[in-house]
């Protein structure tokens, strides 16, 4: 009986602990520092589509362009952000998301700019992105 209670606490201990971060070329974005910007775009998404209930859920980075970036799907929505790295091979947003639904099947959305104040088209201009400046590190 011992043991099967053991093991029932070690199965649920197990099944409780996640990732603590998310890499990519051996660079690391912290899984709270993720979890804060899903948040912010949800938030943002919320007041820009008051009618729909949105939750990014499935998350990656992905280097474009040898930038680098987190992006999130939501059903029909997909919302890339700009992140970089402040040493240690640690990423942080920089405060710049883009949100499309009309880009969605693409593999990265619209994407935010170097210069961090626009996003690029997508769907040769016809897209809908939604520009989110979100908290993060603005400065160069």
């Amino acid at each position: 009986m011992k043991r099967i209670l053991l093991l029932l606490v070690v199965l649920i201990v197990s099944s409780c602990s996640e990732d603590e971060q998310m890499t990519l070329d051996g660079y690391t974005l912290e899984t709270a520092d993720a979890r804060a910007i899903i948040a912010t775009v949800e938030n943002s998404m919320s007041i820009e589509y008051p009618n729909e209930i949105l939750k990014f859920g499935m998350s990656e980075i992905k280097k474009i362009d040898e930038s680098y970036y987190m992006v999130v799907k939501s059903g029909d929505y997909i919302s890339t952000t700009l992140l970089k790295n402040v040493g240690n091979d640690k990423l942080i947003s920089v405060g710049i998301s883009c949100t499309s639904k009309q880009c969605s099947s693409s593999p990265t959305g619209c994407i935010p700019r170097q210069d961090r104040k626009s996003c690029s088209k997508c769907n040769h201009g016809a897209g809908d992105c939604v520009k989110t400046v979100i908290g993060g590190d603005n400065q160069e």
